[in-house]
């Protein structure tokens, strides 16, 4: 039997590599079982993996564990009592290789110590601490050479499993700048959100790096907008995230979305009309438009309604304004409805 850890350490090493060189992959070519990002852990662990997690990581050098874990220990408590100790001796095996461990280790030893542990103590539902595991000779279910040859194949399985696989870096789309972004700088005319629109457009086209976004926008800056940026720049470390507060383009909307900009968009939005040969599509893109700016979360949904029929054709308002709808959505829908007959 092969005592060494060499594979559980192949596979942690090919699966990090991949979550480097790959970070937008969901799936890998290596599948790692101990990985908590590709395997989150459950809100709660249940008791019996509790005793489990104590007991194992105050014996060996075990740091932490995947949702893999709990449910390896779930499948090994049904398969205990089922009475399939074979089966049984294979998920022992992956439970050991969805633990993350910190050093080397026996993986012999730690396979046999938490088999018959596991056995003991009714699959961790007697507390383990104080339980001297038996010689695995003398349990009837199984023989020492059977665990071993157990060990071996499984061994040997994810040994074919990985044969052969080279991981190699897929080169990133080159970046290129065909797309224009023109400089912002900080006047009422300037729309920071269109700006922010057409960076993420040329940012697409032009295959710009998510890790580089915040420098290219940094050196598309003028005037009063370039001196933002480096008043606070210590704030700002990526492009985006909805919750952290440090991306460049939340912190720019909200810098620059004055109240000055607000009355602007206020008043564009009350005096919009739709046009004689524009459709309620057309109309209804620019009406929403205006409304985002305006944080359409924060006005109430009968004035949205009042607001969008004002601007309506008068002949289709009149026909939509009859149904008394309750909001935006159904007042669009009905809208579309008659213009369509």
């Amino acid at each position: 039997m092969n005592n060494t850890d060499d594979l559980y350490w192949t596979i942690r090493r090919r699966h990090s590599k991949e979550h480097i060189d790959y970070p937008g992959r969901s799936e890998f070519v290596t599948f790692d079982k101990a990985c908590e990002l590709c395997h989150p852990r459950r809100l709660y662990a249940n008791q019996r993996f509790v005793s489990f997690w104590n007991w194992i990581k105050s014996l060996y050098p075990v740091i932490s564990y995947s949702g893999l874990s709990e449910y390896h220990l779930d499948q090994l408590i049904i398969l205990f009592e089922n009475g399939e100790t074979d089966k049984a001796n294979i998920e022992v095996i992956k439970l050991i290789y969805s633990l993350w461990f910190g050093d080397r280790f026996n993986l012999g030893l730690v396979y046999k110590h938490t088999f018959t542990v596991a056995y003991l103590s009714d699959t961790f539902d007697i507390t383990p601490f104080g339980i001297k595991p038996l010689p695995i000779s003398t349990m009837t279910t199984i023989s020492a050479d059977q665990l071993n040859a157990i060990l071996t194949q499984v061994n040997n399985s994810l040994w074919t499993a990985l044969a052969g696989v080279t991981l190699t870096t897929a080169p990133a789309p080159k970046e290129t700048n065909i797309v224009k972004v023109n400089f912002f700088s900080e006047t009422v005319d300037k729309d920071p959100n269109e700006w922010i629109e057409k960076f993420e457009w040329a940012k697409d086209a032009n295959n710009w790096q998510n890790n580089r976004l915040r420098f290219i926008a940094r050196g598309l800056m003028k005037g009063e907008a370039a001196n933002w940026y480096q008043a606070d720049k210590g704030n700002i470390a990526q492009w985006f995230h909805a919750t952290a507060g440090d991306g460049f383009k939340e912190r720019f909307l909200a810098s620059f979305s004055t109240t000055e900009r607000l009355h602007k968009w206020q008043n564009e939005l009350m005096n919009l009309k739709q046009k004689p040969s524009e459709s309620v599509k057309i109309y209804l893109a620019k009406f929403k438009k205006l409304l985002t700016r305006l944080n359409a979360a924060t006005i109430p949904n009968n004035f949205q309604v009042r607001m969008y029929l004002q601007g309506l054709k008068k002949d289709l308002s009149l026909l939509v304004a009859v149904n008394n709808l309750a909001n935006i959505n159904a007042a669009v829908q009905r809208a579309k409805e008659i213009e369509a007959g």
